[in-house]
């Protein structure tokens, strides 16, 4: 991508950064230099046009990547309280089957809303639903 100087001046607006910033990612050159070609008939030179286009690409796919993450699940977290000596009981119980305290209940709460699923014949997410 070899972006034109409008374009490279709308991607700095949108995007919050200055001319200075540009400046320091094209190897610390000048602002005035950033200036001259934004401002003037000087051409940006073919080598920091195409970095400046790569810079905008990355903005580009991490724009994306964030919108992207917005759509999908997130994790949630949820605590119990429980009194010391139940919260024995489950260490010792997780001990056992060889899980921690926390991957102890995540199975028992897969377990239970198995069982629940199959008492009502419920679908599942990542099963088809067919007994």
């Amino acid at each position: 991508m070899k972006p034109s100087k409008e374009d490279i001046k709308e991607w700095l607006k949108t995007t919050g950064r200055d001319r200075q910033w540009l400046a320091a990612q094209c190897g610390n050159i000048s602002k005035r230099t950033v200036d001259n070609w934004l401002s003037s008939p000087k051409e940006v030179p073919l080598a920091t046009r195409a970095l400046i286009g790569r810079l905008m690409e990355d903005d580009r796919l991490a724009g994306i990547e964030q919108r992207k993450g917005r759509d999908e699940p997130q994790s949630q977290i949820f605590s119990v309280e429980v009194d010391l000596a139940t919260f024995r009981d489950y260490s010792r119980a997780a001990l056992e089957a060889h899980f921690t305290v926390e991957e102890w209940v995540i199975h028992a709460c897969e377990l239970g809303l198995r069982r629940v699923a199959k008492d009502k014949v419920i679908a599942l997410p990542g099963t088809t639903g067919e007994g």
